[in-house]
């Protein structure tokens, strides 16, 4: 287990917040998946001065990940789409699906503090840590 600690936390959302203002695009919404992405989203939303954030969750219907919800809000433009890890793709996925699916998106892409290369099928614009498979991270506003 990798145990991430807060005060890492606020290093690494104080670099990817510098990284993202520095990037090509502004982003009109932040949508922040359920539970994980909600810290990591809020801190966003404070460093960016953006109050356009919502939520979604995907959802485990027995074995798969199949189910998303819809953002809270409906978002429209660039998004930002907040996770805290991107292991596998399995429940970030659909939602981004859904997402683009419903609303009128020009951009949708992915930040997350730790990013599984091996294992994920989606690749996020922005991360903090690469990750080898074997770890699973406990973050600070996990109980």
């Amino acid at each position: 287990m990798f145990y991430y600690t807060y005060n890492e936390f606020l290093e690494d959302i104080n670099k990817l917040a510098k990284r993202i203002k520095k990037a090509d695009i502004k982003y009109d919404w932040i949508v922040a998946m359920s539970r994980g992405g909600i810290v990591p989203a809020g801190y966003l939303s404070q460093l960016l001065n953006m109050s356009t954030i919502t939520t979604t969750r995907g959802e485990i219907t027995g074995q798969t990940y199949q189910t998303a919800y819809l953002p809270i809000r409906q978002v429209s433009g660039n998004v930002l789409l907040v996770s805290d890890l991107l292991r596998t793709g399995n429940t970030i996925g659909p939602a981004k699906q859904k997402i683009e699916d419903n609303y009128d998106i020009n951009n949708l892409d992915i930040l997350c503090m730790h990013y599984f290369p091996r294992t994920s099928i989606l690749i996020p614009k922005y991360y903090s840590h690469r990750m080898p498979n074997k770890h699973f991270v406990i973050y600070p506003w996990e109980t």
